[in-house]
């Protein structure tokens, strides 16, 4: 069995980079003892030994040289090692940092989204009802952000807030349309522009309890869902 300080205390980066940097500072001595040597040469008046000591000197020197930038060649691999680590490290904490503001934050219509919305909605006067979950925060806070685009574009809105029988749809859904002039036509087509997603596909079914705030919407009025955010 080696002796501790004939290898590293560990397999890991950190204890290969530390056992390189030890030996690094070891065999630098080397230099000194060499420095010394041909210092004390000059004392030595014995040509023999002034020849072996040079020559030791020399050796003592080279190898300590050499030596010390072979150990720190290695600690450096090592730490850079370490660096690589820590930086996938850090960049997979980001990935699921993100993962986790994406799954619990609410949805938000960003300035040129909303201002997309609101312009691509123009045209001849019409009115939308928009359903979606009774008692689900989240959906009720988009659904807020999306009539006032709405209304800024003089659309008239009204409200449905309803239970809904388990799967709930999720996301937006925009029926198709029967006609190019069809107001939902017109929704999906301004929806689309704001890169807002959707899909078409008929309402899902109530069940239970609804609350309709219809406000001055004609009858012709073109419904659509809001559903919770789909989170995984």
């Amino acid at each position: 069995m080696k002796p501790a300080i004939f290898k590293p205390r560990g397999q890991d980066l950190k204890s290969i980079s530390g056992f390189n940097s030890d030996w690094a500072d070891r065999i630098a001595l080397l230099i000194l003892v060499g420095l010394a040597v041909d210092i004390l040469n000059a004392f030595v008046e014995c040509k023999a030994w002034r020849i072996g000591l040079t020559i030791l000197a020399n050796a003592l020197i080279a190898i300590g040289v050499w030596g010390e930038l072979w150990f720190l060649k290695r600690a450096r691999t090592a730490d850079d090692g370490r660096v690589a680590e820590a930086n996938r490290a850090a960049e997979e904490a980001k990935l699921e940092t993100e993962k986790l503001r994406e799954k619990h934050s609410w949805r938000v219509l960003s300035p040129p989204a909303f201002t997309e919305l609101a312009l691509s909605l123009r045209g001849p006067a019409a009115s939308v009802l928009i359903s979606y979950p009774l008692g689900d925060t989240e959906t009720a806070g988009f659904v807020t952000q999306l009539s006032t685009a709405f209304r800024q574009a003089d659309w008239k809105v009204g409200f449905v807030a309803s239970s809904y029988s388990a799967p709930l749809t999720w996301g937006v859904v925009v029926p198709s349309s029967l006609t190019d002039d069809d107001p939902l036509r017109r929704i999906r087509l301004a929806l689309s522009a704001a890169k807002i997603e959707f899909i078409s596909t008929t309402l899902p079914r109530t069940h239970g309890l609804s609350i309709t705030d219809a406000g001055s919407v004609a009858p012709s009025v073109a419904q659509i869902y809001v559903g919770p955010m789909k989170r995984y």
